[in-house]
């Protein structure tokens, strides 16, 4: 059977210092991640909630570099054109992730005929992007755009069975990747941070710390052993 292929999400947890960076990186590949995934943007972009930290290109490159080193897939979720310019003049992923937000750059990642990882929020894709996916190849993960995701806002019908790919877990703790694995999901995406519940970031309030990490994915490995034996 094919691992689950597990998405360390540091998103942009970093708040703009290259020390973080690493570290969550190293958090990472310590856990047994397949991949480490941050977010990109220019300097001053602004999701609607703040200003999102920048890390200088160097440091990208950095990252994309340690990646290689240590055998780690480099993901970069790009939330503008000028982010997609630079990974793609330095040919630094081989898969994009696009964001539930993201999707009007769906045409521009297209052009660059790399694999995608598609997060989906139920009735927020329409067919005419569905048929711009198709033209590369592509992989879909159930999401919420809630920070955090209560546990009964989940649709878990659609996180169990053939509809997606994958899940992308916004929730606090496992038990939901671990339905989602037992379910059949080839794909987990979850948040890593360095400190928990810290004010104005919403994203620490659901994300794992380098050591929980370290045991989501070790269970996770047991989990995709054990749905062999069982149905759903």
């Amino acid at each position: 059977m094919k691992p689950v292929y597990m998405i360390a999400e540091a998103g942009v947890a970093h708040e703009g210092e290259p020390t973080s960076a690493l570290s969550l990186l190293d958090a990472a590949v310590r856990a047994g991640a397949d991949a480490f995934k941050i977010q990109y943007y220019c300097k001053g972009f602004d999701n609607g909630v703040r200003e999102l930290p920048f890390l200088q290109e160097h440091v990208i490159l950095r990252l994309k570099e340690l990646c290689d080193i240590n055998r780690i897939d480099f993901i970069v979720t790009p939330h503008d054109r000028w982010a997609i310019d630079f990974l793609e003049r330095h040919n630094l992923c081989e898969t994009y992730k696009v964001g539930h937000g993201d999707w009007d750059l769906l045409p521009v990642l297209v052009e660059t005929k790399k694999p995608l990882i598609i997060s989906w929020v139920n009735g927020l894709i329409t067919e005419r992007l569905m048929r711009l996916c198709r033209q590369v190849d592509y992989k879909l993960l159930y999401c919420t755009d809630k920070y955090p995701t209560q546990l009964w806002e989940i649709d878990y019908n659609a996180i169990v069975g053939n509809s997606f790919d994958g899940f992308s877990d916004h929730t606090e703790g496992d038990i939901v990747s671990f339905i989602a694995v037992l379910g059949g999901a080839d794909i987990i995406e979850k948040h890593i941070c360095l400190e928990k519940n810290v004010e104005g970031r919403r994203d620490t309030t659901f994300a794992f710390l380098p050591d929980e990490l370290k045991e989501f994915v070790e269970s996770i490995r047991i989990l995709q052993n054990v749905r062999t034996t069982i149905k759903i």
